[in-house]
This record gives C-alpha cells, structure tokens and sequence, in this order.
C-alpha cells in the first residue's frame, strides 16, 4: 500500500516546446506553482498519470485535504500552460478521495476528459469514475465501477475516441490481482470487469496505454520469486487479451513500470536495483508488443533513481524520473528522437533545496507538458 507522506505538497508543472523540429533545440520554462493553500496537495505515486494533453489544453488532477479530508481537484489550461484556471474540487464526500488519474480524448479544446480514482466512500476503496464531456468545463456525477466487498486501488486510465479503458488492482480474489474494463461510449455505460491475472502471487500498479484498437498493459508481480515487469496486450479493443509477457528478467526487483505507444512501438520504462541501486530502464517492442527488443539502461549513477515516466509521440521518446545524484530528489529528464533506439543526455529540470519527486509527462504534438509533486 502506497504511503500518504504528512509534509506539504506544492503542484508545480513545466511545459517544454521544441524550437524547431529539424534541429532539436528546447527551451524549458519555469517552475509554475498551481496550488496555494494552507493544507496539502498530492499527485499519485505510481502509474496513475495525473496530467493529459490535447491540443493546447493541459488537464492536471491531484488530491487536496484543503477541506479537512482527501478530495479530488482538477484544474486546466488552454493555452500550453501559460494562464491556469481556478481549482475545481470534483468529488464531495466525508470519505477519503485519493490517486487519481486522467485521460483526454480529442484534439479539440472540447475533448472528453476523463479521470478515475480510489474511494473510501463505501467502506473499502473503490474505483470511482468521473466524466467531463466539453473539455474540463463541465462535470457530470461520480460512477461507481467497482462494486466488491474487497479493495479496489491503482487505477490507470486511456482513451481512443469513444472508447475508456481503465485497468487497476483488485483483491476481490483474495491477493492482489489485475482487472480491466471499458466503456464504449466515452463513459456513458461499462462493462463487466475482467480478470487479467491469474496466480497466488502479488500483481500490482498497473499502466496502461492505447492507440487506435491497441491496449497495452504493464505492471508489476512477484510471481517469479522478486518484483519483475509483465506485460499484456488486446488488438481488439479489450474484448480478447493475450498471454502475460515477462519484459524482466534478474535476480533484483523491478518497480513501477510505465507505458506508453504510438502507431506500433510500445514503450516501458520502470526502476530496477539490478546494478546495486535503483536506476531506470527501458524496453520496447515495435510490433505492437508481439516482441521486445533487449533491455537498455538510461540512468548510470551512484544514487538512486526512481518513479519514471514516459509518453512518445511520432519517433520522440520523452522520460522523466527522480534522482537522488544531487543530495537531494530532484528531477531529470532523457529523450530519444528515433523510437528509443538512442538515448540523450540527462537533463536536470529542478535544482532546489527542497524534494521534487513523482513526475508525470503528457505529449501533444511537440509539447511536453511535465507535472510533479514537490515536497516543501
């Protein structure tokens, strides 16, 4: 179970445009401070990516204890995430409302958006759903997807045109496994769970992405003995899946894997402490998850390096991480501009006193729009 640190949590996002295409060059603008209360504010920990982008309209999502317990907030920018509109609080319960994620679908600053979180309302956490059908505007009522007397939690969302797909980990079964469902009209209605999983063992933080009928699943399991990286994929929309693909293979453990993919390459990244400390590692397939190419280490330093995240658009390949080579948690960031077969240089994006931790990264076209939790 994912720890709720007690020390103030400041949203913060930095959007990153590429001056040109053919050359390469960036320019990343300053740190933007998006909440400002006395309590505290919190992104998610793991794979619920709590940023979206379509267009020019950035969505973020966070959790906030303003009002004296956890509750879900949304703001959003139409403009790349220059001016930022008010807080909107979306859920009002006297329960705990936490890890939320988000997903858009649409180029237009219209789009669905669409988020999910845990929920306590009901006694155990649920998977909540929640809908805005014109862009963040406007909010529908809150959807209860899960209905068991065991915890829902680790939710993870995506969309491709009408369709919401949202995987999360269950233990209904008795130990921790991974379900999905989906909606087929942006969110109106919903199936009926599935069961991805099936073994004693523990399946945890699941990510997910889409493209076009393509689902793409990762997470985390120790049916192998420590934590390894697997991987699932539908080519019809959810309906059938195939077999579970270990992309791990070492004696240490692997955390956290993210993913991501664009027409037929898929991309994972996670934090392994194969080499003796955490670093982050990559792995893609380019046929839509049918094989894997070899494993490629992206961070090599004496410190650890954590909680990743990735999203590709065309050939660019953008992932973000927190790193402890500096004294403290700070965060970098490496790209790759041909499908992930080379790799940049680090770069350090924060350089501060305080902890900057659990980034997440939304691309749309050649904007980056990058989001992280800093502790203050």
């Amino acid at each position: 179970m994912k720890k709720i640190t007690t020390l103030n949590v400041k949203l913060l996002i930095l959007v990153f445009t590429l001056l040109t295409v053919k050359v390469f060059m960036a320019q990343w603008q300053s740190d933007v401070r998006l909440t400002n209360n006395a309590a505290s504010s919190f992104v998610s920990a793991n794979n619920e990516n709590c940023v979206a982008a379509s267009g020019e309209v950035v969505h973020i999502i966070w959790f906030d204890n303003r009002d004296g317990n956890s509750e879900i907030y949304y703001k959003r920018s139409a403009d790349d995430g220059i001016i930022w509109g008010t807080d909107t609080r979306l859920t009002y319960n006297s329960a705990a409302s936490i890890f939320p994620t988000v997903a858009v679908s649409g180029s237009s600053a219209a789009g669905g958006v669409h988020i999910a979180w845990e929920d306590y309302r009901d006694g155990n956490n649920e998977i909540y759903y929640k809908r805005s059908p014109d862009g963040g505007l406007t909010w529908e009522a809150d959807t209860r997807l899960t209905t068991k007397w065991a915890n829902s939690v680790n939710a993870s969302v995506s969309v491709s045109g009408s369709f919401v797909h949202l995987v999360w980990r269950d233990e209904r079964d008795g130990n921790r496994e991974i379900y999905y469902n989906r909606s087929i009209d942006g969110g109106l209605t919903w199936g009926y769970d599935t069961r991805l999983t099936y073994n004693n063992f523990l399946s945890q933080f699941p990510s997910i992405a889409v493209y076009n009928y393509d689902v793409h699943i990762v997470w985390e399991e120790n049916r192998d003995g420590n934590n390894e990286t697997y991987y699932k994929g539908s080519q019809d929309g959810g309906v059938s899946w195939g077999p579970d693909k270990r992309l791990t293979n070492n004696w240490a453990n692997s955390y956290s894997p993210d993913v991501s993919v664009f027409g037929s390459v898929v991309h994972v990244v996670w934090f392994d402490d194969r080499d003796g400390n955490s670093e982050i590692y990559y792995k893609h397939s380019t046929d839509e998850g049918a094989s894997w190419c070899p494993v490629t280490r992206l961070t090599y330093n004496t410190a650890a390096s954590r909680l990743s995240s990735i999203s590709a658009s065309n050939s660019a390949v953008h992932v973000f991480w927190q790193d402890y080579r500096d004294g403290n948690f700070e965060i970098y960031y490496k790209r790759s501009t041909d499908e992930g077969n080379n790799w940049g240089a680090d770069i350090q994006i924060t350089n501060n006193y305080a902890t900057s931790i659990f980034p997440f990264v939304s691309v749309s076209g050649y904007s980056i729009t990058y989001h992280m939790g800093r502790i203050s």
